[in-house]
């Protein structure tokens, strides 16, 4: 195994576990890939500027032309500050190298890059927090709005005087030379060699409490950057600077100087590299599903907690606890292109919904088993939190696609929930819970939460078909034993579920089974001797379904439901 692997491997270990604890510096070699040039191109291509306009044409080595007209080597800072005089000036020449034309974006020029949108994916799983740039541009800004991330922007001492503290920001970047639409910005030797106070202030705080990854910073020009670095007591965590090739000068200074313990990695360009590290860490989430010991606790846990009346505010707080888990572990859910549904990539997606959301439904199973009514209001504020969760993220432009497989983990639960309740045969709460409405319409959980409903045809994607037997096959075929005392009614349980919110739902037509159980005659023989129990029928009636009217209750099912069953497998009475 090379060197370059294990230390990309020791780097994705790094922020996979220590997660939101590394802040990024980054440079203008970072932007490099956009066709935004670095200082160094600016300087030359300024000196051919400078040239031809004192009639010097067609100079193959401008570095060398300016060497032996000026007597000294090419300086960025010495250039810029002779040729603007105020910072004004200076952004003015700066804008023209950054702010990208109408042919730039058609072209893919100075619009953000794949380095930048894998900084934008580790930012919206919340790996990482912290960016500090001496970038100019716009393009890591882009790149976070493109992935639903508002960032909070510090770029100039009045913009930190107002902003919010780091610990209650999602993303925090730190402008550090200012942005190139301000004035304000630093950008000459004289300017960068001594930040203001309050910059200092939180360049130390920073370096002190983050780790750090630098990628596209030659460390040259930046005293007060560099001098921040040096006096950082920091030996937490460790310092990851990543080079095309060898560190050199005041880099190599500055990365030997290090008292904690300070890796170099050789890398072949910034995108590639945090590409890479992006899908690695990602690879490690997708591996830490939720560990079955934890979630044995997590079930013994919750069985202490249901029997004793004393015990509602820790049972409250578990399954709080365990929700927040669950939103924050979403932010880790691929996102799939509405235009281009692919099967397995649905399926991966809907698979890591599963992994995360295993001990929360099977958690509310045991609630919907043995808890009480206040039991059950604690399920469903974690359906409500859910909901919001996956509502909130339309304001952020996720696709639609993406906001149906986000409320997959609230179908999840309440579907773990309801075959306690089916099973324990409290017809009542699953009237009540059914008829829930939690997300702001007229409609109840019942009528938008409950598959294969939950799954209808969205953009050509017919979900239930993919997902309804999916959850009966594979899912609580297996999760169910956790919470049921035993499987021995599972088949008819499931069914019986669907029967029971279509009863619920006006204008009904009963046809919205899982088309794999509807069509196997066994699953609905199952439910349909069930269904011919006159002692169910009567519970049902007397829990309010068919507004507590027995025979209006076997009227429908009789007429309605069997007869479109039979009809769909072909069969007759």
């Amino acid at each position: 195994m090379s060197s370059l692997i294990d230390s990309m491997t020791q780097v994705a270990f790094a922020v996979h576990q220590n997660k939101g604890v590394f802040a990024l510096l980054l440079g203008s070699g970072i932007s490099r890939a956009a066709e935004i040039p670095t200082g160094w191109e600016i300087t030359l291509d300024l000196i051919r500027r400078v040239a031809e306009s004192n009639g010097v044409k067609n100079e193959p080595d401008w570095e060398k032309y300016y060497v032996e007209t000026e007597g000294k080597e090419p300086d960025y800072s010495d250039l810029l500050g002779k040729l603007a005089t105020t910072k004004s000036e200076r952004r003015s020449i700066l804008h023209s190298y950054i702010e990208p034309s109408g042919t730039d974006r058609e072209e893919g020029r100075k619009v953000p890059t794949d380095a930048h949108r894998a900084i934008a994916r580790l930012i919206r799983s919340r790996h990482i927090r912290v960016i500090i740039t001496t970038n100019f541009d716009r393009l890591i800004e882009t790149a976070l709005r493109d992935e639903g991330v508002e960032p909070t922007i510090v770029d100039s001492v009045d913009a930190l005087q107002g902003v919010e503290p780091i610990a209650h920001t999602s993303c925090y970047v730190f402008k550090i030379h200012g942005d190139y639409k301000d004035s304000r910005i630093l950008n000459i030797e004289q300017e960068l060699s001594n930040y203001p106070p309050e910059y200092k202030n939180l360049l130390d705080r920073i370096f002190d409490e983050y780790g750090l990854i630098v990628c596209g910073w030659s460390a040259e020009w930046d005293h007060g950057l560099r001098e921040a670095i040096k006096r950082a007591p920091n030996r937490r965590y460790s310092l990851f600077w990543t080079s095309r090739r060898p560190l050199t000068g005041k880099a190599k200074d500055l990365l030997d100087s290090r008292k904690r313990q300070a890796i170099q990695i050789k890398i072949e360009n910034a995108n590639t590299f945090f590409t890479e590290l992006q899908e690695q860490v990602e690879a490690l989430e997708e591996t830490r599903s939720q560990n079955p010991l934890s979630i044995e606790i997590l079930l013994a846990r919750t069985k202490k907690y249901l029997p004793k009346s004393e015990y509602r505010i820790q049972l409250a707080d578990l399954i709080e606890n365990e929700t927040q888990r669950v939103i924050e572990s979403l932010e880790q859910v691929s996102q799939l292109k509405r235009y281009s549904f692919i099967r397995e990539e649905f399926y991966q997606c809907i698979s890591k919904c599963e992994s995360i959301s295993e001990g929360l439904a099977k958690l509310c199973g045991l609630v919907g088993r043995w808890g009480n009514d206040e039991h059950l209001s604690f399920v469903v504020g974690a359906i409500k939190r859910l909901i919001e969760h996956a509502n909130l993220a339309k304001l952020n432009s996720y696709d639609i696609t993406n906001i149906t497989i986000r409320k997959y983990p609230a179908v999840l639960i309440f579907h773990a929930c309801l075959l306690s309740l089916v099973k324990s045969q409290k017809y009542d709460k699953i009237r009540v819970l059914l008829l829930e409405n939690i997300d702001n319409n007229r409609e109840s959980l019942a009528c938008q939460y409950l598959c294969p409903r939950y799954f209808g045809i969205e953009d050509g994607f017919c979900f239930w078909q993919l997902l309804s037997c999916r959850l009966y096959s594979e899912i609580f075929s297996n999760w169910a034993r956790s919470f049921l005392p035993d499987m021995s009614s599972f088949t008819s349980d499931f069914m019986l579920l669907e029967v029971l919110a279509d009863l619920l739902i006006e204008n009904s037509d009963l046809l919205v089974l899982p088309g794999g159980l509807v069509e196997n005659p066994q699953c609905t023989n199952a439910v349909f001797s069930r269904l011919n129990d006159g002692d169910l029928l009567l519970k049902l009636a007397n829990a309010g379904f068919a507004e507590g009217d027995r025979n209006k209750l076997t009227v429908s099912i009789n007429t309605d439901y069997k007869r479109n069953i039979r009809e769909r497998q072909g069969t007759s009475e």
